[in-house]
């Protein structure tokens, strides 16, 4: 485990009564012997010397996790599934995750990059399935930056469940044609204040292709945006249902959204509120209309929408 990147923020307010956005720092090392060290955070003097600034200055880490251990793929539909547990101080905010691994095609298998499939989770939600590119054998390093999908209050411990699959080669789950030998996640996370959003209803899917919902299929979702430029939103209390007369058909449990961002939940009727992907206790139709309906934690519908007969 490693730190790196500090993020710094004042006590400075919007106009809305939330903090600013946070600047980068960094950290100066001096060995003081064979076994000691003084790290030193650095910060711009001229934003620290700033008459805007409110003190007191709050200094926000990263920390980073990285694993070596050799991961098989399967032979889709099924995954073989990985998870780097991340230790968050209990209380604190994830304000995003960036992840990256290694998926290895081997040589001589006849196995290509572009056979590769995979996607993580965590307790706000999942990636988008990624996909190799290259006709050919080698490595292809998967990048995923400012991801949402950890952004929960901490327990202690927050956990990134990494799944790696292959279309070609082979039965079953091996490293015979592709696996994975490094993977890594780098947290940022603090104490935050929410916003108000607004909370939007971005986009749905009746006829989902593409998006993998965790338990290998494709089921419908409805996409909800956080518009605020700014501030993050706490989805924790808040409602979603696809009938206006019964706005309080489901309740998420916990799920934060950053700035301008987007949460995907799916309506699979699993009645899964929180943890790795967040699943919705209803479905949505696609030969008939239906009903989107956001209530806030008192049950006061914020938005609705009803859908066409497919998207």
């Amino acid at each position: 485990m490693r730190f790196h990147q500090p993020l710094v923020s004042d006590s400075k307010s919007t106009l809305s009564g939330q903090h600013q956005r946070p600047l980068e720092a960094t950290y100066q090392l001096t060995r003081l012997s064979q076994t000691r060290y003084q790290i030193q955070i650095e910060i711009d003097g001229q934003w620290l010397k700033s008459n805007e600034r409110v003190f007191p200055v709050v200094i926000d880490p990263v920390v980073t996790v990285t694993n070596a251990d050799v991961i098989n793929s399967c032979m889709l539909p099924a995954y073989q599934q990985s998870t780097l547990s991340v230790n968050v101080p209990a209380g604190e905010t994830v304000l995003s995750s960036n992840i990256s691994y290694d998926f290895v095609a081997v040589d001589a298998s006849t196995a290509w990059m572009s056979d590769q499939r995979s996607f993580v989770s965590g307790p706000n939600g999942q990636t988008e399935v990624q996909m190799g590119v290259g006709a050919n054998a080698g490595m292809y390093t998967y990048t995923i930056t400012d991801s949402p999908i950890g952004n929960v209050v901490s327990s202690g411990q927050v956990n990134y469940t990494f799944n790696f699959a292959r279309d070609w080669g082979g039965t079953g789950c091996d490293a015979a044609y592709n696996f994975v030998n490094r993977r890594e996640v780098a947290v940022t996370y603090g104490s935050i204040d929410f916003g108000n959003g607004p909370l939007l209803i971005n986009e749905y899917s009746a006829s989902n292709r593409y998006f993998n919902d965790g338990f290998d299929r494709n089921e419908d979702w409805v996409e909800l945006y956080n518009a605020s430029p700014d501030t993050y939103f706490n989805l924790a209390g808040y409602y979603l249902s696809n009938n206006v007369n019964n706005p309080t058909k489901w309740q998420i449990q916990d799920g934060v959204i950053p700035p301008a961002s987007r949460v995907l939940i799916y309506c699979s009727n699993r009645d899964i509120s929180s943890g790795t992907v967040l699943h919705a206790s209803f479905d949505l139709t696609q030969t008939d209309q239906d009903e989107i309906v956001v209530s806030d934690p008192q049950g006061n519908i914020i938005q609705q929408y009803t859908t066409g007969t497919c998207n």
